[in-house]
């Protein structure tokens, strides 16, 4: 493309890309839950075998255990 030059590494664009597919990258990995499940409108769930905390009224409040 004219005018248009990348110029960071490839390493970091593979990590971005990876970031942006991975749909757990949306979700803080935490060793302890116990303050998210506490929080109004959280629930805790297993899913694949990681706990997790889900929050619909507050959705950036999303943790797995880990």
């Amino acid at each position: 493309m004219p005018g248009w030059e990348y110029c960071g590494s490839l390493p970091a664009l593979r990590s971005l890309t990876r970031t942006i597919l991975n749909k757990e990258a949306l979700v803080k990995v935490r060793s302890s839950l116990r303050a998210l499940k506490q929080a109004p409108g959280a629930q805790v769930v297993r899913r694949r075998g990681k706990t997790m905390v889900i929050n619909k009224l507050h959705p950036r409040l999303k943790a797995r255990q880990g």
